[in-house]
C-alpha cells in the first residue's frame, strides 16, 4: 500500500505533464484551400465583413473595390477586389486579387498562392480554370489613336499617367 502511495502521485504528475494541446489549428494555406473548396459558401455584402478585414483592404488596396465577397461558414471569407477605373480593369488580367480572411477578420497569407505564374486557379473539382490570355511585361508602351504615348516601367507608373 505504501508503494502505491508514493508511486501514484509520481505517475499522476508524469501523466499530466505529458498531455499536449490536441487542438491543432489549420495553417493559413490549409484554411485558404478549405475556403476555396467549401461547398456551402454564402454571398455577403461589405457590411457583413469584419471591420478589421475592411480596414486591411482599405489600407492595402485603397484604389480598389470589392467585386464580390463570400463566406464559408466556420472557415472564413473570400473577397475578390477589382480596380475602379476603365484602364485599371484592363490591367486586372494580370492580378491575383482574391483575398482571404478568417471569420474574425485576420488576413490569411498564403506561402504559395493559389495561382500559377499565369494566374490559373484550381476550381472546386481540382481542374484548372483558365487564366488570362496574356500577361503584361514591363516596360510597356501604348500608342493611342491621337498619337499620344502612354508608357511605364511598372503597373503603378502607368496608373499615375
Amino acid at each position: 500500500m505504501k508503494f502505491y502511495k508514493y508511486i501514484l502521485p509520481f505517475i499522476l504528475i508524469a501523466l499530466l505533464g505529458s498531455c499536449e494541446n490536441m487542438d491543432q489549428e489549420m495553417s493559413d494555406d490549409e484554411l485558404i484551400q478549405a475556403i476555396i473548396s467549401s461547398e456551402n459558401r454564402i454571398s455577403v455584402t461589405k457590411n457583413d465583413l469584419p471591420k478589421t478585414a475592411i480596414s486591411t483592404l482599405n489600407f492595402k488596396m485603397s484604389d480598389d473595390v470589392i467585386r464580390y465577397a463570400e463566406l464559408a461558414p466556420e472557415l472564413g471569407f473570400e473577397i475578390e477586389m477589382k480596380s475602379w477605373g476603365f484602364f485599371d480593369f484592363e490591367l486586372d488580367y494580370e492580378r491575383n486579387d482574391n483575398k482571404y480572411f478568417t471569420t474574425k477578420g485576420r488576413e490569411l497569407e498564403s506561402s504559395k498562392g493559389n495561382k500559377d505564374d499565369w494566374g490559373d486557379k484550381k476550381n472546386k473539382n481540382g481542374k484548372k480554370k483558365r487564366g488570362p490570355c496574356f500577361k503584361f511585361v514591363y516596360p510597356i508602351s501604348y500608342t493611342m489613336s491621337d498619337n499620344s504615348v502612354i508608357k511605364g516601367d511598372n503597373r503603378k507608373e502607368i496608373h499615375n499617367q
